[in-house]
């Protein structure tokens, strides 16, 4: 922020974000509020911009900072200031019909099956960031945590712990380090880390919404051209898929130990 002049004015460094989805994007994040999210400065409408909304400028979370800690430091800040507040949507069942009916759509009839075994009749409800990787972590200029570009769950996505827990594992089994080779590899004891705090029937329905997000970014990537990234998806869904088969058979093997580098 600078001041010029003798009037008071000043001004202020902000990033500007249009496209699709923006609108209810910003609503979402004030929906979250400014100890989660970026701030809102307000709403964007400009003939060559397009529409969307301004909001405080953040530096990315770097490569060279350790990413376990980040996960943990996320999950600590969305177990404070998000899942302890009630889901704004219905808790309902549908959302499981929807998502089986999708998934046997897209061929996976192992992850259908496991989806039909899990038990989620005490999944937490709660309002939910919806995207929380670290690709979407930044930091304030005072050097405090956000997470930008929440998304609002509806459809095959149920307003679930679950569901953020599981994108915190998408991250913690590597996505940065394909959409950047200058993060480190993960360390598997960040995914156990993670959800430490958790009962068993937490720790597989979130196991499961990690292999659900990895499947569903593979059609994004291929439409950006990034098929590497398609590819690694699937193949993550399907090692993570797996192991969590093996685990709900009782099975000797970790879920971490069957992902796919």
């Amino acid at each position: 922020m600078s001041r010029l002049g003798l009037s008071g004015a000043r001004i202020h460094r902000a990033v500007v974000k249009t496209g699709p989805g923006c609108a209810d994007q910003s609503i979402l994040m004030g929906v979250l509020g400014d100890q989660v999210c970026p701030r809102v400065l307000g709403p964007i409408h400009d003939p060559v911009l397009g529409s969307g909304y301004a909001m405080e400028e953040c530096d990315p979370v770097r490569p060279g900072e350790a990413q376990g800690l980040i996960l943990i430091h996320m999950r600590d800040l969305l177990r404070e200031r998000v899942w302890g507040r009630r889901a704004r949507n219905e808790e309902s069942a549908a959302w499981r019909e929807e998502l089986g009916e999708w998934l046997f759509a897209q061929g996976q009839s192992d992850l259908y099956h496991t989806l039909c075994r899990l038990d989620f009749s005490d999944a937490r409800w709660s309002l939910i960031h919806g995207d929380p990787t670290i690709a979407n972590a930044m930091r304030t200029a005072g050097g405090e945590l956000r997470i930008a570009d929440p998304l609002w769950p509806g459809g095959k996505i149920p307003s679930l712990r679950c569901v953020d827990l599981g994108k915190l594992l998408q991250s913690a089994v590597g996505w940065e380090q394909q959409l950047d080779p200058a993060y480190p590899k993960p360390a598997v004891r960040s995914a156990l880390y993670l959800l430490d705090p958790y009962g068993q029937a937490e720790q597989h329905r979130a196991w499961f919404w990690a292999a659900v997000h990895c499947l569903r970014l593979a059609p994004y990537a291929e439409r950006a051209g990034h098929a590497h990234l398609a590819a690694w998806g699937r193949q993550t869904a399907a090692g993570v898929a797996d192991a969590l088969r093996r685990r709900l058979d009782r099975r000797d093997e970790t879920i971490v130990g069957a992902r796919s580098s």
